[in-house]
């Protein structure tokens, strides 16, 4: 082998090297209102309610926006407990921003049951983790929402409120849709994923010169073997 073919195939090789997706790294925190230590969140929050419960149909919403680079969820923590009526199921979704206000949307759903009753702690949280398949773009907003689960009507939990004086977009659906009660503290919860790393630009560069010089190779076997065949007997 030629010392050009050697150095092509050794550019192509670190190219490639660099390409690869890297290793898997730690958990960010994408976004979080939650304590790094117990009390994790307030005691008292928002209505998560059926339509038979003592407080009627009530579906909380919050919004998180992601910072300046893109992510794979992985995880959700958020703080519901139980208040009265059936200790059922509920469920939570991710959905788009549409205008200011939850989006139709579903990005991804988990349901939680046999909440801890409210006034019991303040450190307990529902967690879906082991989340794969979602991404979540750089600088885009999205919402989280609760609703007890069908077959529960009379459930009333609470979606318990954050202690670190984070404030946003208070949107409630009690039946016709979501509408903005303005700003005021928001749900205990938190986001989390890994971060999507782009090929650094040096390696698009390596990986472009490798691919120059295989092509530039292969044209000069070609006119290498056309000058033979060409040669008198």
């Amino acid at each position: 082998m030629s010392c050009v073919s050697k150095l092509t195939l050794a550019l192509l090789a670190a190219a490639l090297l660099c390409l690869l997706p890297p290793a898997a790294h730690a958990d960010s925190v994408i976004f979080s209102d939650l304590a790094s230590s117990s009390p994790l969140y307030l005691n008292g929050g928002y209505s998560v309610a059926g339509s038979t419960s003592t407080a009627g149909s009530v579906v909380p919403a919050f919004s998180f926006t992601v910072g300046a680079s893109s992510y794979d969820l992985t995880q959700i923590d958020i703080a519901l407990l139980y208040d009265s009526g059936t200790n059922g199921s509920v469920t939570v979704e991710l959905v788009n921003d549409s205008g200011g206000l939850p989006g139709s949307t579903v990005l991804g759903s988990w349901s939680f049951s046999g909440l801890p009753a409210s006034g019991s702690t303040t450190s307990a949280l529902q967690t879906a983790s082991g989340i794969t398949g979602i991404t979540l773009n750089a600088g885009t907003t999205y919402w989280l929402e609760a609703f007890v689960t069908n077959g529960t009507s009379n459930t009333f939990d609470l979606w318990d409120y954050n202690n670190q004086g984070v404030t946003g977009t208070d949107a409630e659906n009690t039946g016709p849709g979501f509408d903005s009660l303005g700003t005021t503290t928001i749900g205990a919860f938190d986001v989390l994923g890994t971060a999507i790393t782009a090929p650094e630009p040096s390696s698009l560069l390596l990986l472009g010169s490798g691919l120059a010089a295989l092509s530039l190779l292969g044209a000069r076997r070609r006119r290498k073997n056309l000058l033979g065949s060409s040669s008198p007997a």
